[in-house]
C-alpha cells in the first residue's frame, strides 16, 4: 500500500469517526433534554441521511481520488 493509500483511508477513518462522534452527542444531547426519546430515531432519518450526507463527502472524495490515484 502507498503512502497516498495510507492517507486517504486514515481520512476515511478520521472522518468517520468524526460523524459519529457528532451523531451521539446530537442524540444524548435530545434526549437529554426531553426533545427526543429512545426510539424515535427513525422518525427522523431523512434529516440524519441529509445530515450524513453532506458530512460524507470528504469521504466520497478520498475515495475518488484513490481510485483515479490523484
Amino acid at each position: 500500500m502507498t503512502q497516498a493509500e495510507k492517507n486517504v483511508l486514515d481520512a476515511i477513518v478520521q472522518t468517520l469517526q468524526t460523524q459519529m462522534v457528532k451523531i451521539d452527542a446530537l442524540e444524548g444531547a435530545l434526549i437529554g433534554r426531553g426533545l427526543l426519546k429512545n426510539g424515535e430515531r427513525d422518525q427522523y432519518a431523512s434529516n440524519y441521511l441529509k445530515a450524513a450526507t453532506d458530512d460524507l463527502l470528504l469521504i466520497r472524495t478520498a475515495i475518488a481520488n484513490l481510485q483515479t490515484g490523484a
